[in-house]
């Protein structure tokens, strides 16, 4: 999978949302020279998420390549479609 999005600090894609809570969340950037993805998991919608492996799941997503062009970051990445991660609502 791949995603771009203008942004020079954080770019987010949330997966099985119905709405900002409760969320399955991959974070990252392109800019900067030290590209990441970060699988985590947003609980309130009102807050940064909290990456799954601090919740008790497993850091599922794979950074594949990135890039920044144009004030937009790009990152191709692999993850499970069903990582198989609990709900995290138990915090």
């Amino acid at each position: 999978m791949e995603f771009t999005l203008p942004s020079d600090t954080w770019i987010g894609l949330g997966l099985n949302c119905t709405d900002s809570s409760h969320c399955d969340m991959l974070v990252g950037n392109a800019a900067g020279g030290k590209p990441f993805i970060l699988d985590t998991w947003e609980e309130l919608g009102n807050r940064n998420s909290e990456e799954d492996t601090k919740l008790g799941g497993r850091d599922d997503v794979m950074l594949l390549s990135s890039s920044y062009k144009d004030y937009a970051s790009t990152l191709r990445f692999s993850r499970k479609l069903d990582t198989g991660d609990m709900n995290h609502s138990h915090k």
